[in-house]
């Protein structure tokens, strides 16, 4: 890293070094992969036809299993989006980090009685703006901190606007 940053000030850099290293880096992320791949295997080979049928199934509503629903829109390419949200966000009643996402559309912002720790920035916007509906979900998931600056929300954003229109009709079949 140091060679590169030296490469970024205009210096010379030993090209050779950099070459090992890289090198280097592209055994060791060679090795993870193999050693996930195994992992994946043995956690595979351990699990009933019953439990692996479930597994593809859960896996295949989130991932692009034909052309059909690589396009820009729709609710499959809103469950796709879904599973950024759900590092936080749950699709049920439940919580984890973040509020549930059940009933979003129509539900009053910051309200979700199971979950406590709104910023002070969404419960003032809340106070302001009332409920969440399609066109303030949007500008919300097109920038959180630019419409409400303080939240709390470490996401950036949905830059297409076709994506979160995805994502919002997907929303919209959480209940």
């Amino acid at each position: 890293m140091r060679e590169l940053e030296v490469a970024l000030q205009g210096d010379v850099i030993d090209r050779e070094k950099i070459q090992r290293l890289g090198a280097d880096v592209g055994e060791i992320e060679a090795q993870m992969t193999w050693a996930q791949a195994m992992a994946m295997l043995t956690v595979r080979g351990a699990l009933s036809a019953e439990q692996l049928d479930a597994l593809l199934t859960m896996r295949a509503k989130y991932t692009v299993s034909e052309t059909s629903v690589l396009h820009r829109g729709g609710v499959d390419r809103g469950r796709q989006l879904f599973a950024q949200c759900v590092l936080c966000h749950t699709p049920s009643r439940a919580n984890a980090v973040a509020p549930s996402l059940s009933n979003i559309l129509g539900r009053d912002i910051a309200s979700d009685t199971g979950f406590e720790n709104y910023s002070p920035a969404l419960r003032r916007f809340a106070q302001a703006e009332g409920n969440w509906d399609d066109a303030l979900l949007d500008a919300f998931l097109q920038s959180p901190r630019g419409l409400v600056p303080g939240t709390t929300m470490g996401f950036d954003g949905f830059a297409s606007e076709q994506d979160r229109a995805a994502l919002i009709g997907y929303l919209a079949t959480l209940d």
